[in-house]
Order: structure tokens, then C-alpha cells, then sequence
């Protein structure tokens, strides 16, 4: 149902508290607003139209679907009371959902109903409970939180880029910071590759790779503070709540733009947002957060889930896993980046 809008229809079936048959009685509607009793319908003063074979509709007011949750009673003389409840979704909300096509995405509300249904808290037909939504929205978001920890979870790399202010040592990584992203977890050079470069735009558009230092190495510089035109290195401390990418010598250029390669990871995500994932990650998602469920609602898991599970998750990191170039441990290649130059026998620095 759409949120504040009128035009809409409840429905209920009501039957005889004698007879067990479709009542034929007046039925009249009572409105319960996000668990509030609003008292009788405003339209039509509330009695409820028959549309035969004791099945009743109500046309609410757009007031009386302005609520997250609302439920419409239906009442009779006689009858065995009735209600319908129905989450509302915002005009937004609602063509954000209409557009996760199957091939394309799902909202994570239906994916949250797909999961309790998994573990029986759910019946098909039947409107999941707002609080048992919530419970499971919360542990979904903190599945996917774990899941950022994962490297083989990480379906993707980005490439973000950035301006350099000349005198600038530290720049912090994070949504609306230096570095407009989300905070990365994994920030890796592979082989001789840094994840940390450098463009001077007054020179081109040719990306130059900063040495990309360890702890230890960073420690080890002894004047940080030293500037020069150009940095050479960099260094990715993974501080909290923004991570900070700092740059050795402090460059003084002011045509620079720096640029950081890392892993992309799911973000969190709220009722109605859309989930739009690779292939893999629907079946990922749904059979492995109803076994974190599992726990929350005190079922057992179904016979079957946690091995599903598990597949799905291997079946997500093989996808996930890329080729790289072979690198061998720093102390064998001279301390340099770990990279053998098979055809002139020696380790590339």
C-alpha cells in the first residue's frame, strides 16, 4: 500500500461466528495506525461494501495510510472479526522497488521476508511482523558488515581520485571526505603494483605509482615532515570512523591528483532500499542471513540450509577470486617489491 494516498482499497474476509459461512451483515472498518487504535473509518462512516461470498472492501483516506504499518478491522454484528495489516511504501520507496526487476535487483525488505520464510517465521501468504522485520534488518546489516572483512567478498575494485593541496601531508578516506568513498578495509598492493598513485596534470594524464609502505617502513622515516615537489611514497594507516592516506615527502606541486585503488564492499541497507548485486549474491545473501536468523527466532536450521549456505558462499568468493602476478617474500628479492624477473634472473625493486 502507498504511503499518504488515497484511492486504494483494504479488503478482508469475514465470516459468521454461527456458521462459519460468508457473513452478510453490516461490517464496519476500524483503523489501527503503527499499532494505535484510530477508531471507525471516516468513509462512507466507516461501513465496509460487500462484494459478495462475505469478502468486504474499504476505500481509506490517504490520512488513514499515512502510517508505516496500518491495519483496517472489519466488524460485524455477528462475525468473526477480521483484519488486514499492510506496510506502506513512500511514492519514492514505491518506484525505487518497481524497478528491481528479477534480473536485475530486489528491495531488501522482500529479500528480509525471502530469509524468514527460509526458517519457517514466515508462511507464504502471510505479512511478516513489523518488529520480526526489523530484528531481521539488523542482522542482516551486521552479516553485511562482517562480510566487508572478507576479501573474497569484495566483488569489485574502484578507482577513486582526488585533488592534492600543495603542503598537504594526510588526506582521510570516507564519505564527504578528501577521498569521497566509503572507507575501504582492504587497501593491498599486489606484486610491484601500488593501490596509490599520483597524476601531475601539467604533465599529462600518465598515472605514477607511489612506493607503497608498511608499518614498519613508515615508522621508519625519520623527518615526515620533509616536503619535496613530488611524494614518492605513501602510506595507508586504516584509522576509524576515516582511514588516512599520507603522503611522503609532503608534495608542494599544485597540479596534482592522487589517485587510490580498493576493493568495493555491500553497503548497509534500509527497508525499501534496492539490492542490485552480481550473480551469486541473491541466493548468498538469503540462505546465509536465515542462518544468522536462526539464533534470533530460536528455530533450528531446515534440513539442508547450512550446507546450501556454504555453497553459496564458495560459490561467491571462487567468483570473486582474480588472477595476480606470482610474488615472492621481500627478503629473497633484495628488499624490493617481492617481484622476480624470471628472464633476467633477477627481483625487480
Amino acid at each position: 500500500m502507498i504511503r499518504n494516498q488515497s484511492g486504494q482499497v483494504a479488503g478482508a474476509q469475514v465470516n459468521d461466528a454461527s456458521t462459519g459461512l460468508g457473513y452478510t451483515g453490516l461490517v464496519t472498518v476500524y483503523i489501527i495506525g503503527d499499532g494505535v487504535e484510530l477508531g471507525l473509518g471516516t468513509v462512507n462512516s466507516g461501513v465496509a461494501e460487500s462484494d459478495g461470498g462475505g469478502y468486504y472492501t474499504y476505500n481509506p483516506t490517504a490520512a488513514e495510510t499515512n502510517f508505516a504499518t496500518v491495519a483496517f478491522q472489519f466488524r460485524g454484528a455477528t462475525a468473526v472479526t477480521s483484519a488486514t495489516t499492510y506496510d506502506t511504501f513512500t511514492i519514492e520507496q514505491n518506484a525505487a522497488v518497481s524497478a528491481a526487476t528479477s534480473g536485475i535487483g530486489m528491495s531488501c525488505r522482500d529479500l528480509l521476508v525471502a530469509c524468514l520464510r527460509r526458517i519457517g517465521v514466515v508462511g507464504q501468504g502471510v505479512t511478516a511482523k513489523p518488529e520480526d522485520l526489523q530484528t531481521a534488518l539488523i542482522a542482516f546489516n551486521s552479516f553485511v558488515d562482517a562480510c566487508a572483512a572478507n576479501n573474497l567478498l569484495l566483488y569489485g575494485e574502484s578507482r577513486s581520485t582526488w585533488a592534492l593541496v600543495s603542503g598537504q601531508q594526510d588526506y582521510l578516506v570516507g564519505p564527504g571526505q578528501d577521498v569521497d568513498r566509503a572507507r575501504p578495509v582492504y587497501v593491498e598492493q599486489f606484486g610491484g603494483v601500488s593501490p596509490i598513485r599520483f597524476i601531475d596534470t601539467d604533465n599529462g594524464s600518465v598515472e605514477v605509482p607511489l612506493t607503497f609502505l608498511s608499518n614498519q617502513e613508515w615508522r621508519a622515516v625519520s623527518l615526515k615532515s620533509m616536503d619535496n615537489t613530488l611524494p614518492s611514497c605513501a602510506f595507508y594507516d586504516p584509522t576509524f570512523p576515516y582511514s588516512t592516506i599520507k603522503l611522503w615527502p609532503v608534495p608542494s606541486a599544485s597540479s596534482l591528483v592522487g589517485v587510490l585503488y580498493a576493493g568495493i564492499a555491500m553497503p548497509e541497507y534500509d527497508f525499501f532500499d534496492v539490492i542490485s548485486l552480481p550473480p551469486g549474491y541473491r541466493r548468498f545473501l538469503i540462505t546465509n542471513v536465515a542462518m544468522e536468523l536462526c539464533p534470533e527466532f530460536d528455530r533450528k536450521p531446515p534440513d539442508g540450509l547450512a550446507a546450501m549456505a556454504q555453497q553459496a558462499k564458495a560459490d561467491v568468493e571462487r567468483s570473486n577470486m582474480r588472477l595476480t602476478d606470482m610474488a615472492i617474500d621481500p627478503m629473497w628479492s633484495q628488499h624490493g617489491a617481492g617481484v622476480y624477473n624470471i628472464y633476467s634472473d633477477t627481483p625487480n625493486r
